[in-house]
């Protein structure tokens, strides 16, 4: 059995091309993002960029509206039954053309409520609002090819948006232009997306014909409402913290908080790549091979803490080299709390995986009640912590709550499938970190950023080698997948 276990442990071929695709993938958003925001940081300031922010993540909190639960839904019946894939997309894309109208003037109105410190915001919440619903068509397209293991796709797709993205954005501010400028790039570029994807669906699939049948969207709507609630909930546990720093503290420090939470938030792409990559197998074998299932699941948790770990001691060794490069002398404040938040890296990248293995097992309902606890535990840290501490305090909250959602989440999956994940898998990444934060001591204060990442990533990777974090047979594999 164990030998079994090792052995299907191997990742799946084919999930290297697909989680190739997704680095490439998610490597374009968060280049676009990273660097506009960056740039609007430095030209800006604080203020800007939490403003841009705000407008951003307070319309992503309204992703259970315009998505109803259902992409997920989607990828994970249509990998099981590949011929449906146009009889779901054409349901689902009228139910969500209908539901992203209403998403909008939800989010105008909402916003035009609730208490703002900059006239503009009001306008930059209705434009994000247009960008979410471009991408939430973007993404049930996409999830037609997900559930094809198709996912290069999306990654061209994603190429042609990104790209004009990054370039109108880069324009419009060196033309000095604002925040609302750029906010109105982003909606631009998310609109892009399901047009683009749109003709590969229509030359590989076949034409979209969006309908509005409620007979048919009745029951598929009452299986998706597990997945809706826990969009909802993520959203709110992932987002309040920057609407109530807004409510309470400003647009400021809304900046400030961006700053030290950026970095961390995009690293958490590669859970997504490889997990997203994952997904339809997982969703395949959940009930029909357990001991495949268990060893996916096990391969997912030991490459992203193979990952992760470095990717949470390396930026806290170099916290103040990064901060200073990418927002510069405005934004030191938010150092302490940035150093705070690079801690939870790993902690994210477990919870990801265990969280994507519940869902893929038919347990959304399990992570519905998980996620709901976090959001009802994160809020109410964020009412506590906020009002008195700012920023700093909402960091605090975050690192609570991440760590409360993944020891239940793990705590739920070993009831369902058992121990998937062994101790070694922390111990020798943890060990190969040793000489990589020595190293990195010993040049950060002397050497260029550049230099110092890549002396810490080669003598990682050498530790890795050495304590067997990484086999030789391992390492030509994922030569190949890279």
């Amino acid at each position: 059995m164990t030998e079994q276990l090792e052995q299907a442990s191997r990742p799946p071929a084919g999930v290297a091309k697909n989680a190739g695709a997704q680095v490439v993938t998610f490597a374009l958003r968060a280049a676009s993002s990273v660097v506009l925001l960056a740039v609007l940081g430095h030209l800006h300031g604080p203020t800007d960029v939490g403003a841009y922010t705000y407008a951003l993540q307070f319309t992503t909190m309204l992703t259970f509206l315009t998505g109803l639960g259902m992409q997920n839904l989607v990828v994970r019946e249509v990998s099981k039954a590949p011929d449906a894939t146009r009889s779901w997309i054409d349901l689902t894309s009228g139910l969500l053309l209908t539901s992203g109208a209403l998403a909008v003037t939800v989010s105008l109105g909402a916003s035009w409520l609730l208490p703002h410190d900059n006239a503009g915001v009001v306008l930059a919440v209705g434009l994000a609002a247009v960008g979410l619903v471009g991408q939430t068509l973007g993404a049930l397209l996409s999830g037609a090819f997900y559930a094809r293991e198709r996912m290069a796709v999306e990654t061209a797709a994603t190429l042609v948006a990104e790209a004009g993205f990054l370039l109108v954005g880069l324009l419009v501010l060196a033309g000095g232009g604002s925040y609302l400028g750029l906010i109105a790039s982003y909606a631009v570029s998310r609109l892009i997306m399901p047009a683009a994807l749109l003709r590969a669906y229509r030359a590989q699939i076949g034409p979209l014909r969006p309908t509005l049948s409620w007979d048919r969207a009745r029951p598929q709507l009452r299986r998706a409402v597990p997945f809706c609630l826990d969009d909802l909930l993520t959203a709110t546990y992932v987002r309040v913290d920057v609407t109530l720093l807004q409510l309470f503290r400003g647009a400021r420090e809304v900046g400030l908080y961006t700053s030290a939470t950026l970095l961390t938030l995009t690293l958490n792409i590669l859970a997504r790549v490889l997990n997203w990559s994952l997904y339809p197998r997982l969703s395949r074998t959940a009930g029909t091979d357990p001991v495949a299932f268990k060893a996916t699941v096990r391969t997912s948790a030991r490459l992203l803490l193979l990952v992760g770990l470095p990717l949470a001691v390396g930026p806290f060794l170099l916290a103040e080299q990064v901060q200073d490069l990418l927002w510069g002398a405005r934004f030191r404040s938010a150092l302490d709390c940035y150093l705070l938040l690079t801690l939870v890296v790993p902690i994210r990248f477990l919870g990801h995986t265990t969280g994507t293995a519940l869902t893929a097992a038919d347990k959304q309902t399990w992570r519905t009640w998980t996620v709901g606890g976090a959001a009802v535990l994160n809020v109410s840290l964020n009412l506590w912590l906020i009002p008195a501490y700012g920023f700093l305090g909402a960091g605090v909250a975050t690192i609570i709550t991440e760590t409360v959602l993944t020891t239940t989440y793990s705590t739920l999956l070993l009831r369902l499938i058992g121990p998937f994940c062994r101790f070694s898998d922390l111990l020798r990444p943890a060990l190969a970190c040793l000489p990589m934060a020595a190293v990195l001591l010993l040049v950060r204060d002397s050497a260029p950023l550049a230099v110092s990442v890549l002396a810490g990533a080669l003598v990682y990777g050498v530790a890795a080698l050495g304590t067997g974090a990484v086999t030789r047979t391992e390492l030509r594999l994922k030569a190949r997948a890279a």
